[in-house]
């Protein structure tokens, strides 16, 4: 298991920190093929768009499948 901390991130609200998470996904899920949590313990600012873009960006790159089984959310 992979943990991104996304307070190290803040503020989670432009589409350049976005393809910067996006890598580190996209990196460990192809090198490791671990499960990549994204932690979003202890963060103050995270917009919807934010979200919306990581998730889009993503969406491009990895299968729904992948997405699904290697992505897991911790609020």
């Amino acid at each position: 298991m992979v943990i991104i901390n996304l307070k190290e991130f803040e503020p989670l609200n432009s589409h350049q920190v976005g393809i910067k998470i996006k890598n580190l996904i996209l990196k460990n899920i192809s090198d490791n093929q671990e499960i990549i949590v994204l932690n979003f313990k202890e963060v103050d600012i995270c917009t919807d768009s934010f979200i919306q873009q990581l998730t889009i960006i993503l969406s491009k790159e990895i299968t729904y499948n992948v997405y699904k089984k290697g992505l897991n959310l911790r609020i």
